[in-house]
């Protein structure tokens, strides 16, 4: 018979360029990555054993019978396995390949094994082929099964990726089933049509549309630093979870890179990165090396950490200067440990090192730790609040509550502020400091902020707080509203709605907001000309700058209840608060100070000759309904606040 042999050489050179491409390049060992190189290698020996055969064929007369009888056995049996593996890789791409046990594993390969072992005596017994006496190559009786195998496996993986479409995509399923129904096409074709060599062409083109598509290394690498990327991250933990072999993954998160990027220039930036990157893939060898954002690296090796002093070495061994062009750059990082298998899922785990994260930079630079049970609990409990904050916006169930702000010279409530609560149906009440802190980092807070502010202007349409003698109520702005561009627009939208004077309306920002210029002050500037006044928060926490108070449009700074609370433990400190409110009320503000519980309180802000006073010793916070019981009970009875 003559051949046609050009297909084949055409997949043979396919194959060779991706295994070449596929090979040169790092790549996460996950399973689907090892079984996709073993296509390929196996694929193309299959192909070139597959063109000697026919080459050999010209010459077979010169050949002895059992050589011509390896090599086309070899052939075969490379074939052979390259079925058995695109079966292992479609279960590998649903990730459930580890959770296969021995016995199922042994049973999927039983086809192959038996299949192998008449082909390993069909020398002897010619069912599958043999060669004539003129050392022609002959189909045997049982040739056929070779094809039995074929769709066993082909209609087994075929019927897995439908079963399986939802874990892995109706994407890949698409793409998956198409390329099985090929391989199928070009097989029917090659059994009626012995003369065209189609099997390797078969293998190639689903090989090389699984290359482009989803096995393409340049989406496994981080472009910039050539380290692995997230995308691959997940995965590759995944692998370690269904194993469950012991493993560690070392989080290294840079300090203050943001601002080292704005010194340097991105382009030097750029570089620095790329040492960094480096330099981990360096001092862990056995471990991968993974870019999850920025300035966030991950190092995942196998073995537990066993203590702290681990995950120290790393902190003290990172180098505190990096040469970029004969510049010296001070450069620190936060490094934290995690045990991979004491975590549930991958999900656990990535939700406690995103926390982790946050709470070792807010320690400050070079903090190190080795993340145990408690990381991860307040990890899943972030996660619950998150989902309650959420529950809550789309069910309108946040509250707010008043909590008064008193004159004791004018013996009058000047003004309260609001304050928002969350009580939810799953977690009760939550704590303030908690979900308000996780609804800055997710971004929720702009919509609870306008969420408050909407339930004000509701309170101040149904209440004349004038006749109570009241100036306004205070609402907090939080840092990321203050950062919106389009912040006036939202804030008098919702004004306008309620038909809200904006004099009743005062914003109080805190310090860490107002250390952040340029939008601040241009949206602070023209929210003040249109009528709505602002206070500095939180006064005395640690950015004090009177900057601040010069350059943003201030009419009233609050004095952190902390402040209060260190200074009356010393008399010595009553003039400093005696300072700090004429210094103040000399620029033309006002002073109001916060957390006074006790009549030892009240009596020591009288010498600082403080007036403006809020605290549990007048009031707690109150909920709406409380809070005009409040106002009435003095207001309308004529009762002293005093």
């Amino acid at each position: 018979m003559q051949y046609v042999i050009h297909f084949e050489i055409s997949a043979a050179i396919i194959l060779l360029v991706i295994l070449g491409d596929y090979f040169r390049h790092k790549k996460i060992p996950t399973i689907q990555n090892k079984t996709y190189g073993w296509l390929l290698i196996f694929c193309f020996s299959g192909s070139v054993l597959n063109i000697l055969t026919v080459l050999v064929a010209e010459i077979a007369t010169k050949i002895p019978i059992v050589l011509l009888h390896i090599l086309n056995a070899s052939f075969l049996l490379a074939t052979g396995i390259s079925t058995v593996l695109f079966f292992i890789y479609t279960v590998a791409l649903a990730g459930k390949l580890r959770k296969l046990h021995t016995a199922a594993v042994f049973f999927l390969l039983l086809p192959y094994l038996a299949e192998a072992s008449y082909m390993l005596f069909t020398y002897v017994t010619k069912q599958v082929f043999y060669f004539d006496q003129m050392h022609q190559y002959q189909q045997g009786p049982m040739h056929w099964t070779l094809y039995l195998v074929y769709y066993l496996y082909g209609g087994s993986g075929f019927l897995w990726i439908i079963l399986q479409r939802r874990k892995i995509g109706i994407r890949r399923t698409l793409l998956l089933a198409g390329t099985f129904l090929i391989i199928s096409l070009f097989v029917v074709i090659q059994y009626y049509y012995p003369r065209y060599m189609l099997i390797g062409l078969s293998a190639a083109i689903p090989l090389m549309i699984y290359y482009h598509s989803i096995q393409n290394p340049y989406n496994q690498v981080d472009t910039l630093t050539g380290v692995y990327n997230r995308a691959v991250f997940v995965p590759y933990l995944k692998e370690f979870f269904e194993s469950k072999i012991p493993f560690s993954v070392y989080v290294f998160a840079l300090d203050d890179f943001k601002q080292i990027n704005s010194i340097i220039g991105i382009k030097n930036g750029d570089i620095l990165l790329k040492k960094v990157a480096q330099y981990f893939d360096q001092i862990i060898p056995n471990g991968n090396v993974f870019r999850l954002s920025g300035d966030q690296f991950a190092v995942i090796t196998s073995g537990a950490i066993d203590k702290i002093e681990s995950v120290e070495i790393h902190m003290r061994n990172f180098p505190k200067v990096w040469m970029i062009e004969e510049t010296e750059i001070q450069l620190t990082s936060c490094v934290l440990g995690f045990n991979g298998l004491e975590y549930q899922t991958v999900g656990e785990l990535l939700t406690t090192v995103d926390y982790a994260i946050v709470t070792a930079k807010k320690e400050g630079k070079s903090s190190c730790h080795l993340v145990d049970r408690t990381y991860k609990e307040s990890s899943l409990l972030n996660k619950k609040v998150n989902e309650a904050l959420i529950r809550a916006i789309e069910k309108d169930s946040i509250r707010v509550y008043y909590q008064p702000i008193v004159s004791r010279k004018e013996n009058r409530v000047v003004a309260a502020e609001a304050l928002v609560r969350l009580d939810d149906e799953v977690l009760g009440s939550i704590a303030p400091d908690l979900f308000i802190q996780i609804a800055e980092q997710n971004g929720l807070i702009i919509k609870i902020g306008e969420l408050v502010l909407e339930k004000v202007c509701m309170f101040l349409k149904n209440n004349d707080i004038i006749k109570w003698n009241m100036d306004h109520i205070d609402v907090n702005l939080s840092v990321i509203q203050c950062m919106q561009e389009n912040l006036e627009e939202r804030i008098f939208s919702i004004l306008d709605q309620y038909e809200i004077d904006p004099s009743m309306i005062d914003f109080e920002i805190t310090e860490s907001a107002a250390a952040s210029f340029g939008m601040l002050e241009k949206n602070l500037q023209k929210i003040y000309q249109r009528g709505i006044s602002f206070s500095l928060d939180d006064f005395g926490t640690g950015y004090a700058n009177m900057e601040y108070i010069v350059r943003l449009p201030f009419d009233t700074i609050k004095l952190d209840k902390n402040l209060l609370w260190t200074s009356i433990e010393s008399n010595s400190k009553t003039e400093f608060f005696k300072n700090i409110t004429h210094f103040i009320n000399n620029m033309g503000l006002s002073v109001i100070c916060e957390g006074a519980e006790t009549q030892e309180h009240i009596e020591y802000l009288e010498k600082a000759e403080i007036d403006c006073i809020q605290g549990y010793f007048y009031s707690p916070p109150l909920c709406e309904e409380d809070f005009i019981r409040f106002m009435n009970y003095f207001y309308e009875k004529k009762h002293t606040l005093s």
